[in-house]
């Protein structure tokens, strides 16, 4: 049987991101997106143009990362991007919930 502990990945550490060849998934798809933008639109000078900016997009986005932490990106997004306006708070006056 050739079932030994060398075909599986074994994460160095417990919280370790996921990776995507050699760079963070989140990363990764960044370029994913801007390849497959490009590829979308059929034209040669777009898809050039897509993976250059998606490149510097990408590291800027890692940069940022890198500096505040893992959870840097979402906790920018929860306070500088607007949330979902129909949702309301639980009024303090009602006493008695249904559930």
């Amino acid at each position: 049987m050739s079932d030994s502990l060398e075909d599986f990945m074994i994460p160095r550490h417990l919280d370790a991101p996921m990776m995507a060849l050699w760079v963070e998934s989140d990363t990764a798809m960044i370029g994913a997106s801007g390849l497959y933008i490009g590829l979308m639109t059929g034209n040669p000078l777009h898809l050039i143009t897509g993976m250059a900016f998606t490149v510097v997009l990408a590291r800027y986005y890692s940069r940022i990362k890198s500096t505040g932490g893992r959870g840097m990106i979402s906790q920018l997004a929860y306070w500088y991007l607007p949330g979902n306006k129909k949702s309301q708070p639980i009024s303090p006056a009602i006493r008695e919930y249904r559930g």
